[in-house]
């Protein structure tokens, strides 16, 4: 069972979408975090202020760590930015000797891959 201790703010940057936190506690005062981030298109010509995109091939899986129990964060740092895809939503959680970080990676498939997956049966590799 968890149990909600607080909340706050531990990252935020104008020009980056940053969202679905994971954090674990490490002990003595250290918390690891795990995000999703991608960058803000909002306000650039042509864009209107409230555009949000929600996938986004340049995602990346993000990381910080305080050491005070979550007064303050260091930077962001990259944990994994995949060359062909995104990364998305990372979890984490820490077992008292090891931590463990997840995520999943999705990315489009041109049309012609497309076509050639459906012709042969494989409609199960297609989000849309």
């Amino acid at each position: 069972m968890f149990k909600k201790i607080s909340e706050g703010l531990i990252y935020r940057d104008p020009d980056f979408y940053s969202a679905f936190p994971g954090i674990a506690n490490l002990g003595n005062g250290e918390l690891f975090a795990v995000f999703r981030r991608a960058p803000r298109y909002a306000g650039l010509p042509g864009i209107t202020p409230e555009y949000v995109v929600h996938l986004d091939r340049n995602l990346k899986l993000m990381c910080l760590r305080s050491h005070d129990n979550g007064k303050t964060w260091s930077q962001p740092e990259l944990m994994y930015a995949p060359p062909l895809g995104a990364a998305q939503d990372g979890g984490v959680m820490f077992d008292g000797k090891m931590l463990f970080v997840n995520s999943f990676v999705w990315g489009n498939l041109p049309d012609h891959i497309i076509e050639t997956l459906r012709k042969e049966g494989k409609d199960e590799y297609i989000f849309s």
